[in-house]
């Protein structure tokens, strides 16, 4: 048997090492993530070198050894670091049925299925993004591209040995081959890069992803058949070109580089011996394990104490110490003998599917409320998706046939907006308890400017067959939620669009008026951006509320936050008046997302419930006039 390269672990070592370095820290290590790219390089080469030692077995035994070979060298450490994620996500996350917190639970069954990185091209997910911090399973979608690859791999390389058996002419046949199939790959994935960001099915699907294992399958069978048409010294200067791009070009540059820099290190053999290749290479040999642990780690210290300098350094520390024990009582443990042969036992086979038999249940037992130790009020979290359901109609028409136990009410008030009037209906459910109306909702969308365009129409409509005395609340972020690129490709300027806008209420402020309708506008949240996701800013039993989740931001900083137009337009009005949440929520000087030590804010710029029963008096001020 071939010996085990030391320098292919090293690299494995330093891939390891840039990811979680990344994962702690991406402002300082925003390049990390390339590690990844050099793992997806180097299992391409690895299973190539190890398959052409089959070259001459029949398919018979060729198929079925390589997938139980997979098969054990997969699945044991992942179903054991399933369970470890299971129970942390039982134990230290809030249960709650929103869609973040399901989601993550169908990620961590799907990486059991080897189909992790295809659901979260489903949901969107974006891997930069805020809520899959906080996602146990995020890793997991790397080994989705590999273990797709793994399935489809030993067909095609049976194939090859079919073909290359008739001669050197069928080598450059299969070689140009697998080059077309890469860059068609690459193709697909560099069209998917857009102002240097990767979309998610350039990021996690298999057909976008293949040319970096390809790139391992190409650098294997060309050191196997055409290694003397480069010197080394030539290797040399392309591997620093390589280097250059992977830490300084832009995407798709930078992935091209990392994994062309590893096929020629692999290629070549350009690492040298010595004591920082060795010590890589420890790290290498445990580096599949290292990598399953660190994330769900990193996400253990997110939900309960934070990302701090003293959290990360405890990170790594038990990152590597489960990653050794990982590989030496699990991997190891499963088949791996003292010659770097796996046998294959009736045992072992049935105590695999034991164990992702027990995941499975942990799943359903561990994700239920009654087993977390998280003491926040979990209804208080679901308030405002709750009210939202409650007090939901399509239009006003609706109004008239749900009186429900609100029949009695003296005036009816009706919400309009998107989640920025939605965020409003803890104060407003308390004013309906102390007063006696009808309180409804009505979402209107607002992701481009034409659905902003339509919903305000409707929102005219609406109006217009509204019976004296009701009173409408209206509440989105309009002009801000208008995108520079969206402007840019409308025919029309910003200042025509704030034009509209103010013909819009002059013409609402008239139908108002004649239907004897009161119009209240509640502006824009002031934002405080890059806020945590929201549960992690409860306070718990076993962690402080973050220090990164208490934010303060000069006033001055915010006056665009406040409708200056609408503010002094209706300043006088008797039909539509304006509430300035920035006055509101804001001192003299300063805007803080917190109150008497409690958060006002759920995200950046979404109030909680205790943010929105602040607003209850200024609500209530508001709607008075009418009851």
């Amino acid at each position: 048997m071939e010996k085990r390269r030391a320098d292919i672990d090293a690299i494995r070592g330093a891939s390891v090492i840039a990811v979680l370095a990344f994962h702690l820290n991406e402002s300082i290590f925003s390049r990390g993530y390339l590690g990844v790219d050099a793992f997806f390089t180097i299992s391409g080469y690895v299973i190539t070198r190890s398959s052409l030692k089959y070259i001459e077995e029949s398919s018979a035994n060729f198929l079925p050894a390589f997938w139980k070979r997979r098969l054990f060298r997969i699945m044991p450490a992942l179903t054991v670091c399933m369970i470890f994620s299971f129970i942390c996500l039982g134990l230290f996350v809030p249960f709650s049925p929103t869609k973040s917190y399901l989601e993550s639970i169908l990620t961590g069954v799907a990486a059991l299925l080897g189909a992790s990185n295809i659901l979260l091209f489903k949901q969107a997910a974006d891997y930069f993004g805020d809520w899959t911090n906080y996602n146990f399973f995020m890793q997991t979608w790397s080994l989705g591209v590999e273990e797709q690859f793994y399935a489809l791999f030993p067909i095609a390389f049976l194939c090859y040995s079919r073909i290359t058996r008739k001669g050197h002419q069928s080598h450059l046949l299969i070689f140009g081959l697998i080059f077309t199939l890469a860059t068609i790959s690459f193709w697909m994935y560099a069209i998917s890069c857009n102002s240097g960001k990767v979309s998610e099915f350039g990021f996690y699907l298999l057909p976008s992803r293949a040319w970096q294992l390809l790139i391992g399958v190409i650098a294997a069978l060309y050191e196997s058949e055409f290694r003397n048409f480069i010197s080394n010294r030539f290797s040399t200067i392309l591997s620093l070109g390589f280097i250059y791009g992977a830490a300084f070009g832009p995407q798709p540059i930078s992935s091209l580089s990392a994994s062309m820099l590893t096929a020629s290190v692999m290629i070549f053999r350009l690492l040298p011996d010595g004591k920082i290749t060795n010590t890589l290479a420890f790290l290498g040999l445990r580096s599949y394990s290292i990598y399953l642990y660190h994330w769900p780690i990193i996400c253990l210290l997110r939900w309960t104490i934070g990302i701090t300098p003293a959290s990360s350094f405890v990170a790594v520390l038990t990152t590597f110490a489960a990653g050794y024990t990982s590989h030496k009582y699990i991997e190891q443990g499963f088949g791996l003998n003292q010659s770097g042969q796996r046998s294959f036992h009736p045992k072992m086979q049935i105590a695999s599917l034991y164990i992702s038999s027990v995941s499975c249940g942990i799943i359903l037992l561990l994700s239920g409320p009654a087993f977390s130790i998280y003491t926040g009020d979990r209804k208080a979290q679901r308030d405002v998706d709750e009210l939202a359901w409650k007090y939901r109609i399509k239009s006003i028409k609706d109004a008239h046939s749900i009186r429900i136990a609100r029949s009695k009410a003296k005036t009816r008030v009706f919400l309009y907006g998107n989640s920025y009037a939605r965020h409003l209906l803890p104060a407003l459910q308390e004013i309906q308890l102390g007063h006696k109306i009808e309180l409804y909702y009505t979402e209107i969308q607002t992701d481009t400017f034409e659905d902003q365009h339509n919903s305000y129409q409707i929102f005219k409509s609406e109006v217009a067959e509204a019976s004296n005395g009701d009173t409408f609340i209206i509440s989105s972020h309009f002009a801000s939620q208008i995108s520079a690129d969206e402007l840019a490709r409308l025919p029309t300027t910003y200042q025509d669009i704030a034009k509209t806008w103010s013909n819009f209420w002059d013409s609402l402020e008239q139908i108002a008026e004649a239907r004897g309708v009161r119009i209240i506008y509640v502006t824009r949240t002031p934002e405080f951006p890059k806020f945590p996701y929201f549960l992690v800013c409860e306070k718990e039993w076993f962690r402080p509320t973050p220090p990164n989740c208490i934010r303060t931001t000069p006033k001055s900083k915010l006056d665009n936050f406040s409708d200056s137009y609408l503010i002094n337009h209706f300043s006088n009005s008797k039909t539509i008046s304006v509430i300035d949440l920035l006055a509101s929520l804001c001192g003299s000087l300063y805007c803080e997302n917190h109150m008497q030590g409690k958060l006002l804010y759920r995200d950046s710029s979404h109030l909680n419930n205790y943010g929105s029963k602040t607003l209850r008096e200024a609500l209530e001020s508001h709607i008075r006039p009418s009851l």
